[in-house]
This record gives C-alpha cells, sequence and structure tokens, in this order.
C-alpha cells in the first residue's frame, strides 16, 4: 500500500503488541518455509511468485472482490482464489465459496465471542432490530438499508431500531 517497511512494522507492533515475530519485506525475498501464508489479496501474488519452498495458504477473512467495483481491483482480487493456496477462512460460509465456485481445499474457524464481556440473557423479552451501516464502504448499500428500515419502521414503529458500525 506504499507505506515502507518501518510504517507496517509500526502498525504491526502497536495493533498487536504481543506479536514477536520478525517482519520482513516480501519484496527482498520470501525464505524457504513449512507454510508460507497470503493474508489478503495483494499479498498473494508475492506468494505464489516466490521461488520459496514450502506449501501455500491464504487467510481469507472476507470475499475480497466484493470490496470493489467491478473492474481491475476486484478481478485481481478473485483471481487470487484461482492460485490452488490452501485457504483458511473466517466462517464457514467463506470456505463453502472458495471450494465450490473456486475449487480451493479450505478449512475454517468460527467467529468468537468474548463470553465474559458479551452475554445474552435468554430470559429477557427483546423486540429490536440491528443494522451495520457502513456508508463509507459502498459493498453495504447504505441508502438501501436505509430505505428499508424506513418500510421496517412504517409497518412496526414500536420496534427499536439500533445502528452499530459508522457514525451516523
Amino acid at each position: 500500500h506504499g507505506w515502507s517497511l518501518d510504517q507496517h512494522v509500526e502498525t504491526i507492533r502497536g495493533w498487536w503488541p504481543h506479536v514477536k515475530a520478525e517482519i520482513r519485506d516480501a519484496a527482498a525475498g520470501i525464505a524457504d518455509a513449512h507454510a508460507i501464508f497470503a493474508t489478503a489479496w495483494e499479498t498473494a501474488y508475492p506468494v505464489l511468485a516466490s521461488p520459496a519452498r514450502g506449501k501455500r495458504f491464504y487467510f481469507v477473512q472476507d470475499f475480497e472482490p466484493w470490496f470493489y467495483p467491478k473492474g481491475s481491483e476486484s478481478l485481481l482480487a478473485e483471481a487470487t482464489y484461482r492460485f490452488g493456496f490452501h485457504a483458511v477462512t473466517a466462517g464457514r460460509w467463506l470456505a463453502d465459496v472458495l471450494r465450490r465456485d473456486y475449487g480451493l481445499e479450505a478449512d475454517h474457524f468460527d467467529f468468537g465471542c468474548d463470553l465474559d464481556r458479551y452475554s445474552i440473557d435468554a430470559t429477557a423479552e427483546r423486540d429490536a432490530v440491528c443494522y451495520y451501516a457502513r456508508y463509507s464502504k459502498p459493498r453495504r448499500a447504505f441508502e438501501l438499508g436505509l430505505v428499508a428500515l424506513q418500510l421496517f419502521h412504517q409497518r412496526h414503529p414500536d420496534v427499536e431500531i439500533h445502528f452499530y458500525g459508522d457514525q451516523v
């Protein structure tokens, strides 16, 4: 993304202070390893091109082609799913898509929740709708969501509507 290695190191150490791994620039070469991971579509290309020995894995956290309007970036992102790496995905749905549509071997992990911090009171009466409002992300179709919620509210004025995501 045009950053220097120092900027990447600062960001990684700031967000994940417990990660003690060495951080290197892939442009300087990827060393042989038991496992070589791509972690986003932009990283899959250097992993594919590298002569390094090691099984290729792809940590796929979202369906990245949908991050962009149809065009070069969405097509380049989608092409990485045809590289033949073994995918490890966030959630079962994405693993199923990569297996079905791209023929990838894929394993998944389930989404977690800190139950010490978040819990559900199963005895409480709830009648509400939550909307993940992300106007900053065109793929989230924010305006269509608002229209749907307006129609819903007209029919169900007593149901609370909660927004989370971007500040709205």
